[in-house]
């Protein structure tokens, strides 16, 4: 399948970095701040022209909305209820005016810093979308989310035949025009594996690069049990979608 590998040149190359956050107080000024330290790295790795940082409040409840509006030059958009991670991440780069677009989580467990890599990889590097894989040395997610993001892993590299190392990463950028290739997407957390699935099923190209992960400021909004399911429905989907073949062969 063709690849549409569009991308404004040189001075005119924008990245839209949006940042979801639910009742991240604790963390949020933490991850804007790193953001704003990073700008200057991230332009140069992307000869980028800008980099606008967008913060979605999905239905927070706590100060996260007050603390990142306190940041000058970041946008800052407001769900009055929550609508999910999915949902959050559509909004903000909807607002986003980037030919590249990329994501964070807000909770600290991803550095900033790393964005330099991912936009590198896919303006220098050809890709489609670039993430930061959390399997590695440096990781510190916690065991069983470790061993359940490994067993989705090996599943959908089973079923696209593509080597798959993490599903559900939190850090990413891509083309915006791979977007439209493999929307639409689901608005809850299982946006992330849904993504994956359908990306490397479409043959886009999906670069992962090891990225140091540090455990979460604050407490966890990831139900094992529920969004685990709805992890592996979002790759069954994907499969049944674009190489529905797989299941049966």
């Amino acid at each position: 399948m063709g690849r549409d590998t569009s991308l404004s040149s040189g001075p005119d190359r924008r990245l839209t970095i949006v940042i979801p956050a639910f009742n991240e107080e604790a963390a949020i000024a933490g991850t804007i701040q790193r953001c704003l330290d990073a700008r200057p790295a991230i332009l140069l790795a992307g000869a980028l022209e800008a980099l606008e940082i967008i913060v979605v409040s999905d239905g927070s409840t706590d100060r996260t909305t007050s603390i990142a509006r306190g940041f000058p030059n970041v946008s800052v958009y407001e769900f009055p209820t929550n609508r999910g991670y999915g949902a959050a991440l559509k909004y903000g780069f909807s607002q986003g005016t980037g030919d590249l677009v990329g994501f964070l989580d807000a909770d600290g467990t991803c550095s900033p810093e790393f964005f330099s890599d991912l936009t590198h990889a896919v303006v220098k590097g050809g890709a489609d979308i670039a993430l930061g894989s959390r399997v590695s040395r440096e990781s510190e997610m916690p065991w069983v989310r470790t061993l359940g993001n490994r067993i989705f892993a090996l599943l959908l590299s089973g079923l696209s035949n593509r080597k798959v190392r993490d599903t559900a990463s939190g850090m990413r950028v891509m083309r915006r025009a791979s977007l439209s290739q493999i929307g639409p997407l689901p608005d809850g957390l299982h946006y992330t594996p849904a993504m994956s699935a359908r990306a490397v099923l479409r043959g886009l190209r999906v670069i992962e690069l090891p990225m140091p992960y540090s455990a979460r400021i604050g407490e966890s909004k990831l139900s094992l049990s529920r969004d685990g399911w709805r992890f592996l429905q979002a790759i069954l989907d994907g499969v049944l979608l674009y190489r529905p073949e797989r299941l049966f062969l």
